[in-house]
């Protein structure tokens, strides 16, 4: 094992004053049986963050594999000195055989239930207040919209050739078209918005999700085909377009490619946390408050 596999490295460790410091991570893939991210490894990661004093500590999905790997995961952040909040990420939705679950009746119900357990927040159609501050988020889902450019695969064929690229169309069994599930998760998240828009009391807003939202939180690789037709299901950028239109969003913190992106659009500052398989790794944002 590598010392560097147990280093964590923080965007920000400055102290907040009339602020809020939240802190993400994602794409942790606890695995009951070891074989990719331990339990001991997110105890560590859960150690490091609670020592940068978060005011809020946000899992941004892809938490666990299997439902007992989701328990692993909440159970290591349950102590955490603030509130904690969790989003499902695609993982998370696939069908558990063990426990015979659905994919619909984990995000609907079991992961919500599960969260409630420990208390911690299921942040799914929530928002989270902190003075001035407001922070919602999202699994959001892809909608093919992140496709690279150059590949000229029609929506109906990139629904058809997604077997072949991603192991969501096998181990996801909910009913629903990926652009439906899309559309319903983000209209949820533009309502919140919409409706902090007009909060006289927030004045910015943190937005969290599980899928990227805009171009710069997304990995091209122009030499790569196989790639550019894997950024469908890798991003929303409708979505995206539709929460940077809101003149409160100050942040937009994502997870889902494993791909640790930096960026600011103006005043929006934009992250991906780099977490990869046995390497978790957070993201840390000052959000200041309101005089």
């Amino acid at each position: 094992m590598q010392a560097s596999r147990w280093t964590f490295r923080p965007t920000s460790v400055r102290a907040i004053v009339d602020g809020v410091k939240l802190v993400v991570t994602s794409d942790l893939h606890v695995d009951p049986k070891g074989r990719l991210t331990t339990r001991a490894r997110i105890d560590a990661l859960a150690r490091a963050i609670a020592d940068e004093s978060p005011s809020l500590v946000v899992l941004a999905g892809d938490l666990g594999h299997s439902l007992r790997g989701w328990e692993l995961c909440l159970d290591a952040f349950r102590a955490m000195p603030c509130p904690v909040a969790a989003l499902a990420g695609n993982h998370d939705v696939w069908r558990d055989r063990a426990e015979n679950l659905g994919s619909d009746a984990l995000f609907t119900t079991v992961l919500p239930e599960r969260c409630a357990r420990v208390g911690i927040r299921w942040l799914e159609g929530h928002t989270m207040r902190f003075g001035s501050v407001a922070v919602v988020g999202s699994m959001a889902w892809y909608d093919y919209s992140a496709v690279d450019p150059t590949v000229t695969v029609s929506a109906a064929q990139l629904e058809e050739l997604k077997r072949a690229f991603n192991n969501d169309a096998r181990c996801i069994d909910w009913p629903h078209r990926d652009t439906d599930v899309a559309q319903r998760l983000g209209d949820a998240l533009v309502a919140q918005l919409e409706e902090l828009e007009r909060d006289d009391e927030i004045a910015q807003v943190a937005v969290v999700t599980h899928v990227p939202l805009v171009e710069e939180q997304m990995e091209r690789r122009p030499h790569d085909p196989t790639w550019g037709l894997c950024n469908a299901y890798f991003g929303n950028l409708t979505l995206g377009h539709r929460v940077t239109a809101f003149g409160k969003v100050r942040a937009i913190v994502s997870g889902h490619t494993h791909a640790g992106r930096r960026a600011n659009r103006g005043p929006i500052d934009i992250r991906v946390v780099g977490s990869d398989y046995g390497a978790p790794a957070y993201e840390v944002l000052d959000l200041r408050e309101a005089r």
